[in-house]
């Protein structure tokens, strides 16, 4: 496939309380798709975190298309997974 022509990308990754690996996760996404033309955005759906996990992925907004959907109370992963398809 010519890159040129390459599909767009979108990703929904559910998170609770990550905020010790997030990161590490987050620059690993980062260098990954920084050599790719297909990402459109990644949203990460924050399922009641109580750490800064939110605070963290504001952060890397302006390096990385991402939306954050957050909610107080936790949901289980299913859910979140669900909220970030209707959020694409």
């Amino acid at each position: 496939m010519n890159d040129n022509h390459q599909g767009l990308l979108s990703v929904v990754v559910p998170v609770f309380n990550e905020e010790k690996k997030l990161v590490s996760s987050l620059k690993k996404i980062e260098n990954y798709f920084q050599k790719k033309r297909y990402l459109k955005e990644i949203i990460f759906v924050n399922d009641g975190s109580t750490d800064k996990t939110t605070t963290i992925l504001e952060k890397f907004k302006t390096s990385l298309p991402i939306k954050v959907i957050f909610y107080k109370q936790n949901k289980g992963k299913g859910f979140a997974v669900k909220k970030g398809v209707l959020k694409m």
